[in-house]
């Protein structure tokens, strides 16, 4: 799955894309949220369907869309996981802790909130309320990564600086750990909440750039009660701007792909575990 902001109705579309080898069919294209909202973040919760996440009117909302086939259908009843005003899409990030089970976290004001969200065939249920991971000092993006069924952590920008919080998960409840530093410089996070890729059961890898030379890093994060983090590499030592188009996904056990946006140009490389 595919899914985009189209750039003159800022509608939120999505296609499926077929792939045979090293060629890739694409498929017809849904138009799935209208209106002004935008920043749409897409989490994979089961092969055949995915949840949508993003602010409508300022408001923390997710829908179920499932997929049939080659065919991307429309979303099911949105389901609105936070009734105050939300600044930004990118304040939004989840991930999928099983097929029926979201974990999503968002900035609210300088306070970061999550919260579990159960899935079902078309609609989305919370069976518990919102909690407060931390309370005081949130300033821009948020990121959500899975490491396990019961260990999760939320990455944040602190004006500029990087924090994450583990997060201890128990069927529906979450509980928020100590806030650990990540990086003291300045730096930027990926604009869609992709900052997260889940390298084993106990380690995530990070991806963000210093605002010191913007080359797009790496960083493994371990993770448990507590979360300690190794030394950034540079993925590439050629800028990839500004803007936070950068993100990860899992190729297999040892490998990750990791994307930037640099000069007009999308480039890809791939990083294999040390």
């Amino acid at each position: 799955f595919l899914g985009w902001s189209e750039g003159t109705t800022g509608h939120y579309e999505g296609r499926i894309l077929s792939i045979s080898g090293t060629t890739i069919t694409t498929n017809t294209i849904k138009d799935m949220i209208s209106g002004t909202d935008t920043g749409v973040n897409a989490v994979l919760v089961d092969t055949d369907k995915i949840v949508l996440l993003y602010k409508s009117t300022n408001k923390g909302t997710a829908a179920v869309v499932t997929i049939s086939g080659t065919t991307v259908n429309t979303p099911g009843t949105p389901f609105e996981f936070e009734a105050s005003s939300i600044t930004s899409a990118s304040d939004i990030a989840a991930s999928a802790l099983s097929s029926s089970s979201v974990l999503v976290s968002w900035r609210l004001s300088t306070a970061i909130k999550a919260r579990i969200l159960s899935i079902g065939v078309s609609t989305i249920t919370a069976p518990t309320s919102a909690i407060t991971i931390n309370s005081t000092s949130a300033t821009d993006k948020v990121t959500v990564g899975y490491v396990s069924a019961s260990t999760a952590a939320v990455m944040y920008d602190v004006s500029g600086a990087l924090k994450a919080v583990p997060v201890d998960v128990s069927g529906t409840t979450i509980t928020g750990g100590a806030e650990v530093s990540i990086q003291s410089a300045a730096c930027i996070l990926p604009i869609t909440g992709e900052g997260f890729v889940a390298l084993n059961s106990s380690q995530l890898m990070a991806a963000l750039c210093l605002a010191s030379d913007n080359y797009p890093k790496g960083q493994v994060l371990t993770v448990n009660s507590s979360i300690t983090a190794s030394t950034a590499v540079s993925v590439s030592s050629n800028s990839a701007g500004s803007n936070g188009a950068f993100a990860t996904t899992l190729v297999d056990s040892e490998r990750v792909l990791y994307c930037y946006y640099r000069g007009g140009n999308l480039y890809g490389k791939v990083l294999k575990r040390a």
